[in-house]
């Protein structure tokens, strides 16, 4: 099925690689109800997105990235999906590393001043947000 809408793109990697970010969207695409939850009222955008390098135009990864886009995100343009979701990701990959190895899911004190202190450290100490 070809896709609703399709975009390319230039950006640069933080190594400074130069690479194209090949998107694609299909639009009002629904899931099967499972496990009693209806879906049929709940359209969304499911969007392809591949990484080419700028020179050959061979894709990067072997496999896509596929994003499911649901409410009023929809209707945003493909470059802004593509860069919420970059944003996202170093978001994730911050609270994963936090909880798994700088107690931040864990981390118990019945003062705040100190869970903010605590947190500060952990931002800074992982190189995010400081």
């Amino acid at each position: 099925m070809p896709p609703d809408e399709e975009d390319t793109f230039g950006v640069a990697l933080s190594n400074g690689r130069r690479v194209l970010v090949q998107v694609q969207a299909w639009d009002n695409m629904m899931i099967r109800t499972k496990r009693g939850m209806n879906m049929k009222d709940k359209p969304f955008r499911l969007v392809s997105v591949r990484l080419m390098d700028a020179q050959t135009k061979e894709p990067i990864f072997k496999r896509r990235m596929w994003l499911g886009v649901w409410g009023s995100g929809r209707r945003i343009n493909l470059e802004e999906i593509y860069w919420a979701y970059r944003q996202r990701f170093d978001i994730e990959h911050f609270l994963r590393f936090g909880k798994q190895n700088l107690l931040m899911d864990s981390f118990q004190t019945p003062d705040v001043e100190h869970l903010d202190n605590w947190m500060e450290i952990v931002s800074r100490y992982t190189g995010y947000f400081g």
